[in-house]
């Protein structure tokens, strides 16, 4: 009876963190999205991307190169992430160990893929 408390409370626990995690990093995308265009407004800086460059010329830039390499790989990290635990026997893996739970091991793992920049 003892190890099924205690197991149970690991399990809340796991679930009270993942929550968290999972909320800090939905504040932190839209954070990402928002403040950059908020930033320049209260700033009084130059509106953003007014600028129109043919990509035949942005491709030429290593930066922009670079960034797109980047970003290439984040979203394929996404994919591959996304895949796996729709994979059956990962499925079947995490049901096991943590039973009503085994969706906490997907948010988090998603979360965590999208604080990786």
């Amino acid at each position: 009876m003892a190890s099924v408390t205690a197991r149970n409370w690991a399990l809340c626990a796991v679930a009270v963190l993942n929550v968290l995690f999972v909320f800090i990093s939905g504040a932190d995308f839209i954070r990402f999205v928002s403040f950059r265009p908020i930033y320049h407004n209260i700033t009084g800086e130059t509106t953003l991307c007014q600028d129109s460059i043919p990509w035949s010329v942005a491709l030429k830039n290593s930066s922009v190169l670079w960034s797109l390499v980047v970003d290439l790989s984040l979203l394929a990290l996404f994919t591959a992430q996304h895949s796996l635990l729709a994979w059956f026997p990962v499925k079947q893996a995490l049901q096991s160990m943590l039973g009503a739970l085994n969706r906490t091991a997907y948010c988090f793992t998603t979360a965590l893929v999208l604080q990786v920049h």
